[in-house]
């Protein structure tokens, strides 16, 4: 009788080995609903959402990819949020020790390439991440942590962090979508390219109360013809780009509201080929590199209630036919002139101390 006891559990034992605690996922097409009682979801495959189908994930999933796989959404993709109405939790992004947090990650230890990332292509209108972390993605090409196409996308209370592109857009890159974004941290990422934070090629982008910061290859890029709209934002400690490390603007728009672009290397804010910039009650601090404070090649600015200062290369310069209306403005402490411009461009200034 003993024997056969020892051999039961010996083949109970067996068994188990091998066994993945949670839900396997293998690729293919995924709906219906992921709830922390299976979590976490191990990812085996590329995955993909169906145009017409819905995966919701509630609070508490930790979804894993256990290799370079990307979940695509055609349809429609949403999480649920704990509902906590203080003020702190409204505002602040979810931490990894926050049991209601949403994970999309991967173990770097054993899958060092990474995984792909969340790509939106022609997605549902709806879609909605909010109490998210987006992590350890790895993209070939355009697009880390979130890729966006012909999308619409809101993000509420997300961290988007330590991902990475070949090309540009480690965090988040956007082609002809609009995007909004409030209450997230996007920090740690890094592009070959440019925009390691977000980039955007057309389409339009809203940032509300979010902190854009450490990212390698610059914060954020907008071209062709791209609109970003910033408020209560801090774009900072940003390093890599070979200008505009806080904010590169090509042939785009830039509206900035209570925002600080402090310490970035190759400089703060850079509007090139017909640009326009507008920044008002404004803080652009430290920033190192040519583009100093706040550059404008062919491009239109307009800086209301702005300080400038401690900037290398100067606070504000005008260069091939530029205009620049500075109105309420401080420009003190740079090093190089508070403001210059070339014998093409032009810079009018009311009630403005300028020093330098």
């Amino acid at each position: 009788m003993r024997h056969i006891l020892a051999i039961l559990i010996a083949l109970c034992a067996f068994a188990g080995i091998g066994r993945t605690e949670g839900t396997a996922v293998t690729g293919g097409d995924v709906s219906g609903l992921w709830t922390a009682s299976g979590s976490p979801y191990v990812v085996q495959g590329d995955i993909n959402i169906p145009s017409g189908q819905t995966l919701e994930i509630q609070p508490g999933v930790i979804v894993s990819f256990n290799g370079p796989y990307s979940l695509t959404v055609h349809g429609l993709l949403k999480t649920e949020a704990v509902k906590d109405n203080s003020t702190s939790a409204r505002k602040r992004p979810p931490s990894k020790t926050d049991a209601n947090s949403i994970c999309f990650t991967t173990d770097l230890k054993k899958n060092p390439a990474g995984w792909r990332g969340i790509r939106f292509v022609k997605a549902h209108k709806d879609c909605r991440l909010e109490n998210c972390i987006i992590e350890n993605a790895r993209g070939q090409g355009n697009g880390g942590g979130l890729y966006c196409e012909d999308s619409q996308l809101n993000l509420t209370r997300c961290a988007i962090r330590n991902n990475a592109a070949t090309e540009s857009g480690a965090g988040i890159a956007c082609f002809g979508s609009n995007l909004d974004a409030a209450n997230v941290d996007i920090s740690d990422n890094s592009a070959g390219k440019g925009g390691a934070a977000v980039y955007v090629s057309g389409g339009e982008v809203k940032l509300s109360n979010a902190s854009v910061s450490r990212n390698g290859g610059g914060a954020i890029a907008c071209v062709n013809g791209a609109m970003l709209r910033g408020s209560n934002c801090f774009v900072t400690r940003n390093v890599g780009a070979k200008q505009g490390a806080g904010i590169l603007a090509v042939g785009s728009i830039v509206d900035l509201t209570n925002a600080n672009i402090d310490d970035n290397e190759a400089g703060g804010l850079a509007m090139r080929e017909n640009s326009r910039g507008t920044l008002t009650n404004c803080t652009v601090f430290g920033n190192r590199g040519d583009d100093g404070g706040v550059f404008a090649q062919s491009s239109t600015l307009s800086l209301t209630n702005v300080t400038l200062r401690q900037n290398e290369s100067g606070g504000v310069t005008c260069t091939d036919g530029s205009h620049a209306e500075v109105i309420d403005c401080t420009l003190k402490e740079n090093v190089g002139p508070a403001m210059h411009k070339d014998d093409s461009s032009t810079v009018a200034t009311t009630n403005c101390l300028v020093e330098g």
